[in-house]
């Protein structure tokens, strides 16, 4: 009895192991993926309809100073000295930046779809570079036409991250050059008095030029489309694991199980552009990385995991540049507030409804923008989400705490300043002394 008894327990976990195997075997096989809705549709455009064809032109007039590249970006960040370096920057261009602004009359801006990862979209550094001349320009005329020139500089930022056939890396150059404007805008406030009824309107035009949820949705499709067509380039081309014959091939990669969890993930990206970056939907359910049976697929398993655990950074980098949005509009009624008291708010909620509508959110955590007065900065929690009080970071683009200075009211370490003629000159002479 003992010994039938131990026999029929062996048996057991035997039949398991050989039901488990069979299922291993025999599920491998995909027909098809489930991607009917990652797809772009592109509209029929005349090529004098479509900004981004008019843009090549004004890519092609553009003169840029490689050799002063840097000092421009230096400009840009409000130093003088560098200002006065590359005034000359703007005069050859000015053919470009008409052209610039002819692309941006058009009625709509779209790209083509791209065919592959491995090609390039050409002049989207050129497009950013445009961006960054326009902006030096409205350091350098007059208050309202350099208000102008800023939010045209915006506009084409917003157009080239919500093109229409646009994949990932559109929409990071339209961030950069959001970016980039940006931060001309935070010198033209310190630069520029403005009045209350000023930042109302700065802060209301600003509105449009967070993330589009929609566009933002287009561009994950697009970005899953180049690399459907990548995968299914090199599957056709017997670029795939070989199981050396001890297990069907299908079993140790299988393109259109591969594709299919790159769908799922890639559809969930686009389901996260209209959050708040602390409320993101996970890239994929909880343990599908970790089953306990071994899977089918196991070589496109490892792909999926390795290609996808950074998508959520670019999630990031999309909040900071919202933040950026936020921070120039807190900047403007502070500079409002400012410039009719000689000193600064305690709080941000001071400035409404005299000078702000509402005090701006943080995108990373949906709750309000936050002001140190100590150090005269508006910061954000970051993508740690932890308030650490805002921090001068010598981390280009800090996405832990970005932090935002005032200059011209905050001493050389930051710290708060009352009202003297020192403290109302508008730029630092030399980045050294910041």
């Amino acid at each position: 009895m003992r010994n039938r008894l131990l026999l029929g327990l062996g048996v057991v976990p035997l039949a398991v192991l050989l039901a488990g195997t069979g299922w291993v075997l025999t599920r491998h096989d995909l027909e098809g993926v489930d991607d009917a809705d990652l797809r772009v549709d592109l509209a029929e455009l005349d090529a004098s309809d479509n900004g981004a064809l008019l843009l090549e032109e004004a890519a092609r007039l553009l003169v840029w100073p490689e050799e002063r590249a840097e000092t421009l970006m230096d400009a840009l960040n409000g130093d003088i000295d560098a200002l006065g370096l590359v005034r000359d920057v703007v005069a050859p261009n000015r053919e470009a930046l008409a052209a610039l602004e002819r692309a941006l009359a058009a009625p709509a801006f779209q790209v083509p779809v791209l065919d592959t990862l491995e090609q390039d979209a050409p002049s989207l550094v050129h497009w950013e570079q445009l961006a960054q001349i326009l902006s030096l320009r409205a350091l350098l005329v007059a208050k309202q036409d350099g208000l102008v020139d800023l939010f045209t500089a915006l506009e084409l930022g917003r157009r080239v991250e919500t093109a229409g056939g646009g994949n990932l890396l559109h929409a990071m150059t339209g961030i950069e050059i959001r970016r980039n404007a940006l931060t001309a805008f935070h010198t033209w406030i310190e630069m520029t008095p403005l009045r209350r009824g000023e930042s109302h309107d700065i802060a209301r035009r600003l509105e449009p030029y967070t993330t589009d949820a929609e566009a933002w949705a287009r561009t994950w499709t697009a970005e899953y489309l180049a690399l459907k067509s990548t995968l299914q380039e090199r599957a056709s081309q017997g670029e795939e694991p070989e199981s050396g014959g001890l297990l069907p091939r299908g079993f140790v990669y299988h393109p259109n199980r591969t594709l299919e969890g790159f769908a799922e993930r890639y559809r969930r990206q686009a389901s996260n552009g209209g959050r708040i970056c602390s409320r993101l939907s996970p890239l994929a359910e909880p343990g599908a990385d970790r089953a306990w049976l071994p899977q089918p697929n196991a070589a496109g398993e490892a792909l999926l995991a390795a290609a996808t655990p950074s998508l959520e950074r670019f999630q990031h980098r999309r909040c900071a540049a919202d933040t950026r949005v936020a921070a120039i509009q807190a900047m403007a009624g502070i500079r409002a507030y400012w410039d009719e008291h000689r000193d600064l708010p305690e709080t941000l909620d001071e400035l409404v409804p005299d000078y702000l509508d509402v005090v701006p959110a943080d995108p990373f955590d949906g709750e309000s923008l936050r002001w140190n007065l100590d150090h005269a900065w508006v910061y954000s929690v970051g993508d740690d989400f932890l308030d650490e009080r805002g921090r001068v970071s010598l981390v280009v683009d800090d996405l832990s705490e970005p932090t935002y200075r005032f200059l011209f009211c905050a001493g050389p370490f930051g710290e708060r300043r009352r009202a003297t003629p020192a403290a109302l000159r508008p730029l630092r002479s030399s980045r050294a002394s910041s």
